[in-house]
């Protein structure tokens, strides 16, 4: 009997200190401690990546997104004509839709913020106009605007979530005060790099 329970049991290097109230929480706390420490180099990671890359992971995934769609409307199409047909086709419109995505990302974030905000305009001062033609109207022009500074509004949106992520990795390992201000220092910098390099891209 002794045998059988001994096969089921690992050994672990812990375990003799598990017989302790003491030994227990010390053993619970350097597994929290080993997954938070992992969490936390994750969230800087990422929080680094947003702020120095955030405008090309945005469009990036917006191309993949807008390429899954077309694909599977275009493996639709084709499915009449064969599996070989369909998964070409599939391929065909994953690519259109990754490049279109890509590419005019920045003219639909601003057609959408346009017709959004001309929605809201339209319903708060004009309510008994002719709603439909007028956010259309105002949409378009709004969205000329936004056309200009869209890139400067994912910028700013996404190096403060990066930088928020940064603070929040950052206070496993330093104070909440030294965290703020190297967040804060950081979030400075991805703004300076990322309006810096848009500027210099359309000289």
């Amino acid at each position: 009997m002794s045998k059988g329970r001994g096969a089921r049991c690992k050994p672990n290097i812990l375990d003799p200190l598990l017989v302790f109230p003491v030994g227990r929480r010390m053993h619970a706390h350097v597994f929290v401690a080993i997954s938070n420490g992992f969490v936390s180099l994750l969230l800087l990671l990422l929080g680094l990546v947003l702020v120095f890359a955030g405008l090309e992971l945005v469009r990036i995934v917006a191309g993949l997104v807008l390429g899954v769609v077309l694909a599977l409307v275009f493996y639709a199409i084709g499915s009449g004509l064969g599996l070989l047909a369909a998964l070409v086709l599939g391929f065909v419109g994953f690519i259109i839709g990754a490049v279109i995505g890509f590419a005019l990302f920045k003219a639909g974030i601003a057609l959408i913020g346009g017709l959004v905000l001309a929605d809201i305009l339209v319903k708060l001062f004009a309510p008994g106009a002719a709603s439909g033609l007028a956010v259309l109207v105002l949409g378009i022009v709004l969205a000329a605007v936004f056309y200009v500074v869209v890139d400067y509004f994912v910028v700013a949106a996404t190096v403060a979530a990066g930088s928020l992520l940064v603070y929040a990795g950052l206070l496993y390992w330093v104070p909440s005060i030294l965290a703020a201000i190297v967040s804060l220092l950081l979030f400075a910098a991805g703004i300076v790099y990322g309006w810096g390099k848009m500027r210099g891209g359309r000289r």
